[in-house]
């Protein structure tokens, strides 16, 4: 049974939602292929919130605002929602020890600090998936 991780990861203040992407899409994401190798999740999704590419606020916490159709600003603060599927609950907990061991940890602490404010990074594990197709 497939076992998946979201992440809800937030962009560095200061860089627009262009830059944070193409930093993650152009970089982070290479970098976590090499350092993982066979232990990368079978499927890693990035699914990024819409936000206007105009600063049109003077606060610094809601510069870029996000397209909300439902709640407010502060219910999207996060730029991109990861969904990590690995093949079961053993190939995440490969992944996870690679992701605490020393050298693979600071090698990714030192590419999120360009672009990601890490200290707002969440992650929960999914439980049941359901999908509704037309």
């Amino acid at each position: 049974m497939v076992f998946k991780v979201l992440l809800f990861a937030y962009r560095k203040p200061g860089l627009s939602p262009t830059e944070f992407r193409h930093h993650l899409e152009g970089t982070h994401m290479g970098l976590l292929k090499r350092l993982f190798g066979a232990a990368f999740p079978i499927s890693h999704v990035r699914r990024y919130i819409h936000r206007s590419e105009t600063d049109q606020s003077g606060d610094a916490q809601h510069h870029h605002p996000a397209t909300v159709l439902a709640g407010d600003q502060f219910d999207f603060e996060y730029d991109v929602i990861s969904e990590l599927t690995f093949e079961n609950e053993d190939a995440f907990k490969e992944f996870f020890a690679k992701y605490q061991s020393e050298e693979i940890a600071a090698a990714i602490r030192e590419d999120e600090e360009r672009f990601l404010d890490s200290g707002k990074l969440r992650a929960v594990v999914l439980g049941e998936v359901h999908e509704t197709l037309r």
